[in-house]
Parts: structure tokens; C-alpha cells; sequence
């Protein structure tokens, strides 16, 4: 397949506001690096054929992540050739009865150009991070530059998602390591996102929720009740080094 793909440089005369629109409107609180700006003064331009493709391609390898998961858990031999830590293969057999129906699943691939076409060079299967940014950024982008449109929005992706499974006014939990600010600005897309589509939301780190009966509870002063859904983007190899 022959890729559309190209740059685009924000004129030099409206990329302060952009700059200042992406910090503020797009969750990008981390917008320099020592004395380094970590806002791109580009945008990537691809044709709708492009994108679709790459989308299909994304679909496809999640399919046979989970696939290749599911049949991980039945067969802890190959589990322990990829040199996974002792406490996750300690625990392997526990998700033998996880039901990926009745999950939300987001990974996030990535892709890079090459001259005779793409390279996939790996997989967050976890915990993707990148949520405002496919969001957000390329609304405020398409206000600078002529001739494009936004693709999707991720976050009205994952609401749909959580709208065939959760009632609008439920509780949702969105945990994270609440003393790292980019996976907060992560968090807090999402969050915003969600109560302004009718839910109730908590930013909570994972000591922040208790079980009883199998039932989620938060303990966060000021939050306290049952959760009905829970948003993780606390790393699974992060979790098992928690306390309890």
C-alpha cells in the first residue's frame, strides 16, 4: 500500500497560541524538558485510505495480543521463557477466569514509516498512555492548518465503550500513580471527559480502593463509596510490588 504521509509546520506567527492551546486545552503539562520545548512545531498529515489501513492493521494485532495472552495462562512454560517477573507467573493461573467480554481493552501500537512501507516496533498492551494527544491535539491542530480534519477522538472511543457497560451518573474510578504528573494529565483527560458526559469520577492511587464481597470501595477522604467501574493505568509490573 503506498502511504500519504507528510509534515506540516505551524505558521511561525500563530505557534505561541498553539503552544499555549495544547499546554492548557490538550493536558500537556510537561511542555519542555530542561531548556528543551517538547511541543512539536509540525503535525502529521495522512490521507484517509493511510489511516484506515493503519487502523485495521491496530484492530488485528490486538485480536492476536489477546489471543496469544489467553493461551499464555493455560501454558506457564512459555509464560516463563519470556522472562516474566516471578510474582506475575506466581499469580499467572488467577486470570484463568478473566472474561475479555466483560473488560474495555485499549492498547496502542506504534507505527513508523519506512521507504517501502510501515515498521510496528511495539505494543503498550497495558497501560497506553497518549489519550489527549489523539484526543484533543488534533482538534486544536486543524485551527492552525488548512486542509485537514480530525480522525477520531480516543476518549469518545472509550466512553462508547463504557456506555455499553455502565450506566450513565455510575462511579468511576480512575487509578493511576497519583505522584507522577503525566500519568495524571492522562487521568484527568479522562476524567473531565467522563463527568461531562454524565458520570461520577475519582482520581485515586490503587491503596485508595478496598474490596468487600467482591465489590470496589474507595477510602479516599471525601470520595468514599462504591466504585462501578474502575479505569487502570497503574502498571501491572508496578502493582505486584505494592504492599498488599
Amino acid at each position: 500500500m503506498k502511504s500519504t504521509i507528510k509534515l506540516k509546520s505551524i505558521p511561525d506567527d500563530k505557534y505561541s497560541d498553539y503552544r499555549y492551546e495544547v499546554i492548557f486545552n490538550a493536558y500537556k503539562w510537561d511542555p519542555q524538558v530542561g531548556d528543551h520545548n517538547t511541543i512539536a512545531k509540525q503535525v502529521i498529515m495522512m490521507g484517509e485510505e493511510t489511516a484506515q489501513q493503519l487502523e485495521k492493521w491496530a484492530e488485528k494485532l490486538s485480536e492476536e495480543t489477546m489471543l496469544m495472552e489467553e493461551a499464555l495462562v493455560h501454558k506457564p512454560v512459555l509464560a516463563k521463557k519470556l522472562g516474566l517477573p516471578k510474582q506475575i507467573l506466581k499469580d499467572l493461573d488467577r486470570l484463568s477466569c478473566y472474561d475479555r467480554n466483560k473488560n474495555i481493552r485499549l492498547m496502542r501500537f506504534d507505527f513508523h514509516p519506512i521507504t517501502d512501507g510501515w515498521a510496528l516496533s511495539e505494543v503498550n498492551s497495558d497501560v497506553p498512555g497518549g489519550l489527549a494527544e489523539a484526543s484533543v491535539l488534533p482538534e486544536i491542530a486543524c485551527k492552525y492548518i488548512d486542509g485537514g480534519k480530525p480522525r477520531k477522538h480516543i476518549g469518545k472511543c472509550i466512553l462508547q465503550a463504557f456506555y455499553e457497560k455502565l450506566e450513565e451518573d455510575s462511579t468511576v474510578a480512575f487509578i493511576h500513580a497519583t505522584s507522577y504528573s503525566d500519568d495524571r494529565q492522562v487521568m484527568e483527560f479522562l476524567s473531565d471527559y467522563f463527568q461531562a458526559h454524565g458520570y461520577q469520577t475519582v482520581l485515586a492511587a490503587p491503596d485508595h480502593i478496598k474490596w468487600e464481597n467482591r465489590k470496589a470501595i474507595c477510602i479516599l477522604k471525601g470520595k468514599e463509596g462504591p466504585i462501578d467501574g474502575i479505569v487502570r493505568f497503574f502498571p501491572l509490573e508496578w502493582m505486584i510490588k505494592l504492599p498488599r
